[in-house]
């Protein structure tokens, strides 16, 4: 294509992709843009009218891109504040790679998180975010299809990875079994806030998850999709790699009492209930194990000391204490059950996925019955 026809196509491309991705919007008009902006019009949904400024880039650079926006939306403000619109600044260009829309979404977060913007590619990838209109779509082009054989990296089900997914596939888990956040996301910020994990974490997460095709970004906040197959993943994973488990008895040959080994203490947990007998406390239990499961966090040997307990044979063992590699995740949910902390719900399949005595049986009636994920 002639590089003068691109800013032409970039004019009608952006109202077209504007109107489609939000249903129910009217365009009120338009008019060639001063400088840079190479169109302005103004669009209505319901009651939220929209001043929209386009400017077309030939090329993407990121300094470049971070301009445009930055002045694009800075005179959308503006304009918007006299007619009492609402602010959005779109730049269209040939192309725009993963890092340029990074920093843009840095950029409009940190300095001008009051105007709308968005990034739409000549290709067909859109990424644009409208709060006004409860919008944050991140769509990139659609690429060639993979060749025969090709085979797509693995999904990563390290300790924060484990810890958001969770926040996402609990968040209308029965009460009294999920200790963690229920809110819904819009954007990979309010992720990041609510899991206490860095930005960067949590946009890696999700784009993780969208590139497996497990995740949608919707009006109604993110969506977990084929969550079935996603949990498979997850307990596959668990079945290779277990946590280690130690297992203990009494020094002085007393019962175990999970009120005194994991207490629901307010500050610094040391141990959380696990396995079956979490699956009991929760109520949701269909299967029955042997000893007791503890999951303790730091150096258990300190935790042996502290609780007179001393490593023995498995066959006179009372209970077998958990040594995970992720702590966050298993701790960061648990629940308070009378005296108890007790893992959460899903924390509590997990647990149980490896165990030959009916353990995948008590996993999967914990996902289909508790937790609707079929």
């Amino acid at each position: 294509m002639p590089a003068d026809e691109e800013p032409a196509r970039a004019l009608d491309q952006a109202a077209h992709i504007l109107a489609k991705a939000v249903p129910g919007l009217q365009l009120l008009g338009r008019r060639g843009g001063a400088g840079r902006a190479l169109q302005v019009f103004r669009a209505r949904r319901g009651q939220v009218r929209l001043h929209v400024e386009v400017r077309f880039l030939s090329q993407v650079r990121v300094r470049e891109l971070v301009g445009q926006l930055a002045a694009g939306g800075l005179e959308a403000r503006q304009a918007a504040a006299a007619a009492g619109d609402e602010p959005v600044i779109l730049a269209v260009a040939p192309r725009a790679g993963r890092e340029s829309l990074r920093e843009a979404e840095r950029f409009m977060a940190r300095y001008l998180p009051e105007v709308s913007w968005g990034v739409l590619d000549l290709r067909g990838g859109v990424r644009l975010r409208l709060p006004p209109l409860g919008l944050d779509l991140d769509q990139p082009r659609v690429p060639a299809p993979r060749a025969e054989g090709r085979r797509r990296a693995p999904l990563s089900f390290s300790d924060l990875n484990r810890w958001m997914l969770k926040i996402l596939l609990l968040r209308e888990a029965p009460e009294g079994m999920w200790g963690g956040p229920r809110a819904v996301f819009l954007t990979p910020a309010q992720l990041h806030d609510a899991a206490r994990v860095s930005p960067d974490k949590a946009y890696k997460f999700l784009r993780m998850l969208e590139e497996q095709d497990f995740l949608r970004r919707t009006p109604d906040g993110f969506a977990l999709v084929r969550r079935a197959e996603l949990v498979e993943h997850w307990f596959a994973a668990e079945r290779l790699h277990p946590p280690r488990r130690l297992p203990v008895r009494d020094a002085l040959g007393k019962k175990p009492d999970p009120a005194r080994l994991a207490p629901a203490v307010a500050d610094g947990p040391r141990a959380a209930l696990g396995g079956f007998a979490a699956c009991r406390l929760l109520g949701a239990s269909n299967a029955s194990g042997t000893a007791l499961e503890l999951h303790v966090r730091g150096d258990p040997r300190e935790y042996l000391a502290v609780h007179g307990l001393e490593a023995c044979h498995p066959d006179a063992a009372g209970l077998n204490l958990l040594v995970s590699e992720h702590p966050q995740s298993v701790f960061r949910g648990a629940v308070r059950r009378g005296p108890v902390l007790v893992v959460d719900v899903l924390q509590a399949a997990l647990d149980v996925v490896p165990s030959p005595a009916r353990g995948l049986e008590q996993a999967q009636y914990i996902l289909e019955h508790v937790l609707g994920v079929r």
